[in-house]
């Protein structure tokens, strides 16, 4: 099975990376720095488009 990688940068979410889910519905994960750019822009999950 393929470790889960962050749908923003690509890059593998390690054990020691610091990282994101998203709340309910979804439960998206990506890593922490990632998401936090990602919403300053957008409210928006980056995967389905759900409003955060």
């Amino acid at each position: 099975m393929d470790s889960p990688s962050c749908s923003i940068c690509l890059e593998v979410l390690s054990n020691g990376s610091k990282a994101i889910c998203m709340p309910q519905p979804c439960f998206h994960i990506f890593h922490q720095n990632c998401i936090v750019k990602w919403l300053n822009i957008s409210g928006t999950c980056p995967l389905c488009r759900r409003t955060i």
